[in-house]
């Protein structure tokens, strides 16, 4: 199932952002120089296989830490709309994208 949930995310980021992806085989992942570069540094996914980064390629290792701490920080708290106690979810990852600002 990890493998469908990446490639639905890929195929997404692809899709709304009208990028180029190499496959997810780690849980970062650069976008290819060549093509458009969005807005954001940062589109970070939660998946029952782990979080996912999609970089930038122009992003350094210090910003990429401090991203990180960021995506962290944001997550440590349940989503707004988070299913109530005993209720069923469809499960699903989150999709953040962080603004270059």
């Amino acid at each position: 199932m990890a493998s469908t949930d990446r490639t639905l995310l890929r195929l997404h980021v692809e899709a709304v952002w009208d990028l180029r992806l190499p496959s997810f085989v780690h849980n970062d992942v650069e976008m290819f120089p060549d093509g458009s570069q969005p807005s954001w540094k940062l589109c970070a996914a939660d998946q029952a296989s782990g979080r996912v980064y999609i970089w930038r390629p122009d992003v350094t290792t210090m910003q990429r830490e401090v991203l990180r701490l960021r995506v962290s920080e944001a997550l440590a708290f349940p989503p707004i709309g988070a299913p109530l106690a005993g209720r069923a979810s469809r499960g699903g990852s989150f999709l953040g994208c962080l603004p270059t600002t």
